[in-house]
C-alpha cells in the first residue's frame, strides 16, 4: 500500500482514526532528515496520538509514505506489511528489542516509538535513531560494549523512561541535550563523567538514579526543581552535589550509597521536603537511606529538612563523626537505624522530638547521645545495642515512655532514665560494666522488666519503688540473691534464674500473675502474702528448693510446673480451689500432694513423674474425683506404699 504524503494526511482526516501512535522514520528528502507528517496528522484527527499506532516508513525513491500498520482505536489493524512491522504477542505494534546482532533497521528514521531496548550489540553509534524525538515508554540502552556515546539522539526531547546500563565504553551522554522531559532516568556501569546535557530538565516525575563510579558532579542539572521518587547517588568519585542548586523536593528518598569523595550534603541546600509517597513497598517507605559512604563526615546541607515522614537508614559511613545537618527535624514517622558508623555523638539531632522506632548499634567510637535530650516519644522500639564507648544514657532525660532494648553497651548506669514512668519492654542486658540502675525509680508500669548480666547489686531493693504493674525478670546477675522487695507490685509476673539466687522475694500487694524461679542455690520461694489468682508457677532446676510456703493464699491457678526440688510437700496449695495443669516431676524427695486434693477435681491435665519416693496410691487418690481431666503417673513410688 503506497500514498503519497499528501495522501495519507488526506486519508487520515477523512478516515477520523482516532487516538493513533504515530512513528515517523527517516527520509533524506527533508532538510532536517526527518519526515514531519506527524505534526499534520495530530492536527488532522485532532487528538493527541498515544495509543493506537499508526507505523509509516518513507520510501525515497518512490516519494511516497508506505504504511507498515495502522490500527484505529478498537485495536483493528487497519493496514501493514508483514515483511517489516515487528509484532507483539497480543498484534500490536512494538518498535522492539534490537538483538545482538545490531540491526535498527526496523525502527531506522523514527520519530516516536512506543518503546525501544537495544542490548548486547556491536553497536558503535546509533545513527539509526538519529531522528527520534519521543519514546512514549521505555528507552533501553545496555550492554553495548563498543558504543561510545549518544550523539545520534540528539532529537530526542522525551521519554518515558530511559536506562542506560553497562555500555563500559560509553562516556559521553551529550547526545541528550534536547532531552526536555523524562518521568525515570537511570544511568550506571557505563564510564559517564558528566550529566551536563541534562540541563534542560526541571522535574523527574519519579526516580533519578545515578550511579557512576567515575561521575564526579551533577552539574547540569542545575534547572531541576523536583524528582518525584527516589534521588539515588552512588559512585567512588562523586564529590559535589551543587548542580542540584534548585532542588527543592525528593517526592521519596534520598539514597546516596557507595561514595568515596563526598563529605556532605551542601549542594542539597535548597531541599525542603522528602514527600514519602506511601506505595505499599517496604523500600519506598524510606525517607534516607546513606549507607557505605566512607568520606561522609556529616550531613550539612539537608538543614532544610524540618520533617521526615518515612524511614532513615544511616550506616557504614566511617568518617562520619555527627550528624550535624538534621538539626532542623523535629519529627520522624518511620523508623531509624544508625549503625557502624564512625560517630563521636550525635549532634544534629538536638530537635528531633519523636521517632517511630530507633535503632543505634555497633557504633564503637559513640561516647555520648546527649543530642537527643529533646526526645520524648518513641512509638516502638529504642534499641540502644553494641555501642562500646557508651557508658552512660544522660541524653534521654526527656524519654517518659518508651520500648527499650540495651545490650552489650559500655553502660555504667541508667541516671538518664530519671523521668521514664512507662514502657513496653525494659530489657538490660550484657552491659557488664552496669553497677547502677537507680534511674528507673520512676517506673510505674511496663510490660516486661529484664535485667541480665548487671553487676554490684545482692538485691534491687529499692529501685522499683513506685513499679505497680511489669513482669519482672532477673538472669544470670552475679552477686544477685534476691530481687528483693517491690513494695507496690501488684501484678504481671516475677522470675528470678542465676547462680546465686536463694530467693524470689517480698511482694506484698502481688495479687495476680505468675512466678517461676531456677537456681542452684533457690531455697525459698519468697513471699506473696496477697496473691490469690496465679496464672503460672514454675520452678525447675532447683534441688535445694524446700519452701514454697509464700504461695499460701493462692485460690486460682493456670499452671504448676515443678521439677528438681527438694519439697517434701505440697501443703502450700492447700487453699487452692481450682487448677488446669499440675506437672510435677523429678522431686526426689517428695512424698505428700494432698495440698492439691480439693482443686485436683478441676484439673485438665495431670503429669506426675519421677518423683521417687511418692507412691502411686497416693497420687491415684488425690486425682481419683478427675472429671474431664488425664492423669498420666508414671515412674513414681511402689504402689501401695504411704505418704510420709
Amino acid at each position: 500500500m503506497a500514498l503519497h504524503a499528501h495522501e495519507f494526511n488526506e486519508l487520515v482526516a477523512l478516515s477520523r482514526i482516532e487516538r493513533w501512535l504515530v512513528i515517523i522514520p527517516y527520509t533524506a528528502e527533508v532538510t532536517d532528515g526527518c519526515y514531519e507528517t506527524g505534526a499534520s496528522l495530530g492536527e488532522a484527527t485532532g487528538h493527541r496520538p498515544v495509543s493506537s499506532s499508526v507505523v509509516v516508513q518513507h520510501a525515497p525513491a518512490l516519494g511516497c509514505v508506505r504504511v507498515l500498520q495502522a490500527r484505529d482505536g478498537a485495536g483493528r489493524v487497519v493496514a501493514h506489511d508483514r515483511h517489516r512491522a515487528a509484532r507483539r504477542g497480543d498484534g500490536g505494534f512494538l518498535a522492539g528489542t534490537v538483538d545482538d546482532e545490531g540491526d535498527l533497521s526496523a525502527v531506522e528514521g523514527c520519530i516516536r516509538l512506543e518503546s525501544l531496548t537495544v542490548s548486547g550489540t556491536d553497536l558503535t553509534d546509533l545513527r539509526a535513531l538519529v531522528c527520534l524525538e519521543q519514546v512514549d515508554a521505555m528507552l533501553r540502552i545496555e550492554d553495548n560494549a563498543l558504543l561510545t556515546d549518544l550523539d545520534d539522539l540528539s532529537s530526542l526531547t522525551s521519554a518515558g523512561e530511559i536506562w542506560i546500563a553497562n555500555n563500559l565504553a560509553l562516556t559521553d551522554i551529550g547526545g541528550l541535550s534536547s532531552l526536555q522531559s523524562v518521568s525515570d532516568f537511570t544511568m550506571y556501569g557505563n564510564s559517564v563523567t558528566s550529566v551536563a546535557a541534562l540541563h534542560n530538565l526541571t522535574e523527574i516525575a519519579y526516580d533519578l538514579e545515578l550511579l557512576e563510579q567515575q561521575l564526579r558532579t551533577v552539574d547540569g542539572l542545575e534547572n531541576l526543581q523536583r524528582v518525584g521518587g527516589t534521588l539515588a547517588l552512588k559512585g567512588a568519585a562523586l564529590e559535589d552535589l551543587s548542580g542540584f542548586r534548585s532542588l527543592t523536593t525528593i517526592g521519596e528518598q534520598l539514597w546516596v550509597v557507595d561514595t568515596v569523595a563526598l563529605t556532605d550534603f551542601t549542594g542539597l541546600s535548597p531541599l525542603e521536603e522528602i514527600e514519602l509517597h506511601d506505595a505499599g513497598d517496604e523500600y519506598y517507605q524510606r525517607s534516607l537511606y546513606i549507607v557505605g559512604n566512607e568520606g561522609l563526615t556529616s550531613f550539612r546541607g539537608l538543614e532544610g529538612l524540618t520533617e521526615l515522614r518515612g524511614d532513615v537508614f544511616i550506616g557504614a559511613n566511617d568518617a562520619l563523626r555527627d550528624l550535624t545537618g538534621l538539626d532542623n527535624v523535629a519529627r520522624i514517622e518511620g523508623d531509624v537505624q544508625i549503625w557502624e558508623n564512625g560517630l563521636y555523638n550525635l549532634a544534629g539531632l538536638e530537635s528531633l522530638t519523636s521517632v517511630e522506632e530507633l535503632s543505634i548499634y555497633g557504633n564503637g567510637y559513640l561516647a555520648d547521645i546527649d543530642a537527643l535530650a529533646n526526645l520524648r516519644d518513641v512509638g516502638y522500639v529504642f534499641d540502644l545495642s553494641f555501642n562500646g564507648s557508651l557508658t552512660n544514657v544522660d541524653g534521654l532525660t526527656g524519654l517518659e515512655h518508651a520500648d527499650l532494648l540495651f545490650d552489650s553497651n559500655g553502660l555504667q548506669n541508667l541516671d538518664g532514665l530519671i523521668n521514664l514512668q512507662t514502657g513496653g519492654y525494659l530489657w538490660f542486658y550484657f552491659n557488664r560494666d552496669l553497677s547502677d540502675i537507680s534511674g528507673l525509680r520512676n517506673v510505674r508500669e511496663a510490660e516486661w522488666i529484664r535485667l541480665e548480666h548487671l553487676k554490684g547489686y545482692t538485691t534491687l531493693d529499692g529501685v522499683f519503688p513506685q513499679l505497680q504493674h511489669a513482669a519482672v525478670s532477673i538472669n544470670e546477675c552475679e552477686g544477685l540473691i534476691s530481687i528483693g522487695t517491690i513494695p507496690n507490685l501488684r501484678s504481671g509476673s516475677v522470675s528470678a534464674q542465676g547462680l546465686d539466687v536463694q530467693t524470689i522475694g517480698s511482694f506484698p500487694l502481688f495479687e495476680e500473675g505468675s512466678v517461676s524461679a531456677s537456681s542452684r542455690e533457690l531455697t525459698s520461694i519468697g513471699d506473696f502474702p496477697s496473691l490469690t489468682n496465679l496464672t503460672t508457677f514454675y520452678v525447675n532446676d532447683s534441688p535445694y528448693l524446700a519452701d514454697i510456703s509464700g504461695l499460701s493464699n493462692v485460690r486460682y491457678a493456670d499452671y504448676i510446673g515443678i521439677g528438681d526440688t527438694s519439697l517434701v510437700n505440697l501443703d502450700a496449695f492447700s487453699n487452692l480451689q481450682s487448677a488446669n495443669v499440675v506437672y510435677v516431676e523429678d522431686s526426689g524427695r517428695l512424698v505428700d500432694i494432698s495440698g492439691l486434693d480439693t482443686a485436683s477435681s478441676t484439673v485438665l491435665d495431670a503429669r506426675i513423674r519421677d518423683n521417687r519416693l511418692l507412691c502411686e496410691d497416693h497420687i491415684q487418690s488425690i486425682f481419683s474425683d478427675m472429671t474431664f481431666g488425664v492423669l498420666i503417673s508414671t515412674n513414681n513410688g511402689t504402689i501401695g506404699c504411704e505418704p510420709k
